[in-house]
């Protein structure tokens, strides 16, 4: 099963790597948002909140975007058209920025991971920003690629959006140091 509002391959094989790839790595505009959003809340909240304080500001927040988005999407989706519902608007609407909040998903198990392997909240917030980085990098690789993109540039995509979450990181460090 697809997570909503990730990206439909050209062709759908049924395999388990297909099944936790659609699941949780980025591939949609609204899982860059997450990742930003989701490493933008790690970076603020490590410093002083606990593990389960990082999360579920990191979850809070994320849904909150996603509402946001979700009611912008159907309100100005009307001032365009007024050939769907209503509902038929705020089912796409949903499906179609889930990754706001899915996104954050591997990134709070890098930060989940290195706590349990004894880090601190803000050493683990590290972790979790590195993941969300690398995850940033993929999908700049991904969507470059499927826009045709030869290597050279695919790299470049990959590295510019791994930049967004570099930034985080240096936000991290100037914030707390």
């Amino acid at each position: 099963m697809k997570r909503p509002g990730a990206a439909v391959p050209a062709t759908a094989p049924s395999s388990r790597a297909t099944v936790w790839h659609d699941r949780l790595l980025p591939t949609t505009d609204a899982d860059l948002y997450g990742l930003i959003v989701a490493s933008a809340v790690m970076a603020v909240a490590s410093e002083t909140g606990s593990f389960v304080q990082i999360v579920v500001s990191v979850l809070v927040t994320g849904v909150v975007f996603w509402l946001a988005e979700v009611y912008a999407r159907v309100l100005f989706e009307q001032v365009r058209s007024r050939s769907l519902s209503t509902r038929a608007r705020i089912r796409a609407a949903f499906a179609g920025s889930a990754g706001l909040v899915w996104a954050a998903v591997v990134p709070l198990l890098g930060l989940l991971a290195a706590g349990l392997l004894g880090a601190d909240p803000s050493t683990a917030a590290n972790v979790g920003l590195s993941v969300a980085t690398a995850l940033l990098f993929w999908l700049g690789w991904v969507a470059a690629g499927r826009a045709g993109r030869p290597r050279l540039r695919r790299l470049g995509s990959a590295t510019v959006t791994a930049a967004l979450g570099a930034v985080m990181i240096v936000l991290k460090a100037l914030l707390h140091h």
